[in-house]
């Protein structure tokens, strides 16, 4: 890999990391990340060229025009930004999903994060599943962090099957001995489309709760009630699919209504707390 640019000069950080494609449904988890870097004040501080692990056919540069109307050609990239919320400095990784020698990218970039010494890193992904988009999105939330899983009452991940570049890269860095932690927005597959907000909103929401720190949610929450209004006028004039929905909905009811306990109604009061001291 060829670098431009340097990685941060910051000890104990907080490390973000999202990739778009396979594990990035409707962009949750980059518009996520983007949203956390443009409240960090998040500037680039590296780009690690991806030419030895990407086939152009499958993923194609793009041809670019800048402010002189001069043509480019713009090379699929890791990103590499750092910013800071409060006292906390953060580094932001988010890349194309690779096509090729996944085994030596994971190798080489948990490494460099290794070297970091952070404090938590965290994979931001979104799928595809059978979920209502009239409820609260979903995030599975998976650590190797004995704090985060005690605080968060969650427990390591026991999925086993298909994975992409996110899942591999994790297992790599868990194998370096850092603290792993997976968020996985669930996205109504039946509205795939990008954007989706309240996808972003979730993961946002969850990342305060893995790392104990307020995020500005921006206009989210505007924009997620703004989108289940059209969701539901999509639904209204589909007979079948507003039939459909009924059933999600009866079913994610009756598995969520268990975990409604005094914990999940504390982390929220929690978030509440954290951004009140934010704000004053």
């Amino acid at each position: 890999m060829t670098d431009e640019g340097r990685w941060p000069h910051v000890q104990h950080p907080i490390v973000l990391l999202a990739f778009s494609g396979w594990s990035d449904a409707a962009d949750a988890a980059t518009e996520a990340l983007d949203h956390i870097a443009l409240s960090s004040q998040a500037r680039d501080a590296l780009e690690i060229d991806l030419e030895d692990f990407m086939d152009f056919q499958a993923s194609r540069p793009h041809t670019v025009l800048d402010a002189s109307g001069a043509r480019h050609i713009e090379w699929p990239t890791i990103r590499v930004r750092h910013g800071r919320v409060g006292e906390t400095d953060i580094v932001l990784i988010d890349a194309d999903e690779p096509n090729l020698r996944w085994r030596t990218l994971a190798s080489d970039l948990a490494e460099q994060v290794a070297a970091l010494q952070p404090r938590a890193v965290v994979f931001l992904g979104a799928l595809l599943a059978d979920v209502p988009h009239s409820r609260p999105t979903p995030v599975t939330c998976t650590s190797v962090d004995p704090e985060v899983q005690a605080r968060c009452e969650i427990a390591p991940s026991t999925y086993e099957g298909p994975t992409g570049i996110v899942g591999v890269l994790s297992v790599t860095c868990a194998e370096l001995g850092l603290p792993v932690t997976s968020l996985w927005a669930a996205v109504p597959h039946y509205v795939a489309q990008s954007p989706c907000p309240p996808a972003v909103l979730g993961l946002l929401s969850a990342v305060e709760d893995v790392v104990s720190m307020s995020l500005p949610q921006g206009d989210y929450p505007d924009q997620s009630r703004a989108w289940v209004r059209r969701c539901d006028e999509l639904a209204a004039d589909d007979e079948d699919l507003r039939s459909y929905i009924e059933a999600l909905q009866e079913q994610y009811d009756a598995e969520e209504l268990p975990q409604t306990t005094g914990e999940a109604i504390a982390r929220e009061f929690e978030r509440y707390l954290r951004r009140r001291a934010t704000e004053d």
